[in-house]
């Protein structure tokens, strides 16, 4: 009798701590936290930036995202998720937003995804890009930071890189029309450091094969 009182009390004591707590949509549920994922949901979109995502690469401590203490858990939606990466605004390297992309990741070789570039923003901290897959995210629920490589087939022209000029993060050429030269805002495909050369293709402007263009 002494044991099963015990027993009924500490039940008792159990269910004080106990709340239930209804999920207000359906998902995947991840306890897993590292206290970005206040700022990196799709909620937060518009507040993602070079500088947030060079501090979750970097591991550094997360002054936007709030106690991850507080949460309970993640509810994840396994089919939506987003790879985000920055690249350096001098150089000029950037998604070509609209354009798909294989995703490769170094820890997962037999999985690939495919990703829409929907997202190439230039800031503080370099170029942010992004790419939404709508794929079952799988094992990388967990994955926060992993290495990848992101490919496409593309075409373009091929300059050498010292006709690629750069300001604001957004790259371009000068090339020849009339009497004078204009600005031609191009996207850094591809560039081959050994042989000194790039593959451009124009943003707004049309570009044709015998164009001369001049150093910016």
């Amino acid at each position: 009798a002494a044991l099963y009182h015990s027993e009924a009390a500490r039940s008792q004591t159990l269910d004080s701590y106990r709340s239930t707590v209804t999920a207000v949509e359906s998902g995947i549920v991840s306890f897993y936290f590292d206290g970005y994922e206040q700022i990196l949901n799709i909620d937060k979109m518009d507040t993602i930036n070079a500088v947030v995502i060079n501090s979750a690469a970097s591991a550094a401590s997360d002054m936007l995202g709030g106690e991850s203490a507080d949460l309970l858990y993640r509810l994840v939606n396994p089919d939506l998720w987003y790879v985000a990466f920055v690249t350096s605004s001098p150089d000029g390297i950037r998604l070509s937003q609209g354009t798909r992309y294989v995703i490769e990741f170094e820890n997962y070789p037999l999985l690939a995804y495919s990703g829409l570039a929907v997202t190439s923003l230039s800031g503080e901290g370099g170029v942010l890009n992004m790419l939404e897959v709508t794929e079952d995210i799988g094992p990388l629920v967990r994955a926060r930071k992993q290495n990848a490589t992101v490919t496409a087939e593309m075409e373009g022209f091929l300059i050498p890189q010292e006709y690629i000029g750069v300001e604001d993060g957004a790259a371009y050429i000068k090339v020849e029309m009339g009497d004078g030269y204009q600005e031609v805002q191009v996207e850094v495909v591809a560039r081959n450091e050994e042989s000194g050369m790039a593959c451009v293709r124009p943003i707004d402007n049309v570009l044709t094969d015998g164009m001369r263009y001049v150093k910016p």
